[in-house]
C-alpha cells in the first residue's frame, strides 16, 4: 500500500516463481511495475524478461530454457512445447535445481506434469532437499501424476534428506489412493526415517482406518532411545496430517501411554513456558 520499491520487487518476484503463492503473472506484473516505476533494476529486469516470455510465438533461442520453466510454473502447454522446439533441455535446472518437472509439481500443474513425463521429463530426478518427483505427488495428493510416475520407472522408495520415503509422506497426508498405488508397486512399509520411524508405524500413530487396513499395523513408538523417542514427538506435534498436530508435546505423550516421558517432558514444558520458547 505505501509503494515500497523493495517490497513490491519482492511480491512481484514471489508471484512469479510461485513458491509460496499460486504462479500469478498479473499480479506479478502488477507490482514488478510499482517497483519499476521507482527505478528498481531488479524488477525492471524481471518485468523484461516475463514480457518476453509471454510472446509464445516468438522465442529466442536463448529465452528456450527460461521460457520452458516459466512455461511449467504457469501450466502453458503451448509454451512449453515452443520452448522444446526451440532446443529447451527437459531435466536443465534453475536457479534453485529444480527442473521443469520439479517446478510443475511445486506449482501443483497436474497436467502440466503428465506431458512433461509424456515427453520424457526424468522420473527420478530429485530437488535440493531429496525429494523426488514422487514425493512431491505423495505429499500434494496428485494421484494420476504418481500413477505415470511408477509407470515412467520412478523409484518407489526414494528417500529424501530426512530420511523419507514417497510411502511415508503418503501415509501422513492420509491419500490411501496414493498409498495403495506405492504398496502395489513394491514400497516397503518398514523403511525407518531419521527419526526411526516407518510408514507403518506413522499410519498406527495417525489411526487412519482405511490407510491401516492397507498398511497393516505398526508399532506406536519406533525409537529406542529416550531422545529418539523425544524427536519423535515432537515430530508428530508438527507434521501436517498428524494426529497430534498443534498437541503440547506433553499431551501427545500422554495420549500414546508414554508414561515415562511424563516427568521429562512436565519438566521441560515448564522451562519452555517461563522462557516463552514454545515447545
Amino acid at each position: 500500500e505505501a509503494r515500497h520499491a523493495k517490497s513490491s520487487y519482492l511480491l512481484g518476484s514471489i508471484y512469479y516463481h510461485g513458491k509460496v503463492v499460486e504462479p500469478n503473472s498479473k499480479a506479478a506484473k502488477y507490482f514488478l511495475f510499482e517497483a519499476a516505476q521507482q527505478d528498481h533494476r531488479l524488477a525492471r529486469d524481471l518485468l523484461r524478461r516475463i514480457d518476453g516470455l509471454d510472446q509464445t510465438s516468438n522465442i529466442a533461442a536463448g529465452q528456450a530454457q527460461e521460457a520452458l520453466w516459466y512455461a511449467a510454473r504457469s501450466g502453458d502447454l503451448q509454451r512449453s512445447a515452443a520452448a522444446l522446439t526451440k532446443g529447451a533441455d527437459l531435466e536443465a535446472t534453475d536457479n534453485n535445481g529444480d527442473s521443469a518437472l520439479i517446478i510443475a509439481l511445486n506449482s501443483r500443474q497436474e497436467d502440466m506434469a503428465i506431458w512433461l513425463i509424456e515427453r520424457g521429463a526424468s522420473a527420478t530426478v530429485a530437488d535440493r532437499s531429496g525429494n523426488s518427483p514422487l514425493h512431491l505427488t505423495a505429499r500434494q495428493g496428485m494421484a494420476e501424476v504418481s500413477q505415470h510416475l511408477i509407470s515412467s520407472g520412478a523409484r518407489i522408495d526414494a528417500i529424501n534428506e530426512d530420511g523419507r520415503t514417497p510411502l511415508m509422506l503418503a501415509v501422513a497426508q492420509r491419500r490411501g489412493d496414493i498409498t495403495a498405488q506405492l504398496l502395489t508397486a513394491g514400497a516397503s512399509p518398514d523403511l525407518a526415517d531419521r527419526q526411526g520411524r516407518s510408514a507403518r508405524d506413522l499410519a498406527a500413530h495417525l489411526g487412519d482406518p482405511a490407510i491401516s487396513s492397507l498398511i497393516g499395523k505398526g508399532r506406536v513408538v519406533t525409537a529406542a532411545s529416550q531422545s529418539q523417542r523425544f524427536g519423535l514427538l515432537e515430530n508428530q506435534i508438527t507434521e501436517p496430517g498428524s494426529l497430534y498436530q498443534g498437541w503440547p508435546i506433553v499431551a501427545a505423550a500422554v495420549a500414546q501411554d508414554e508414561a515415562d516421558l511424563g516427568q521429562p517432558l512436565s519438566g521441560m514444558a515448564h522451562c519452555c513456558s517461563s522462557c516463552s520458547t514454545r515447545r
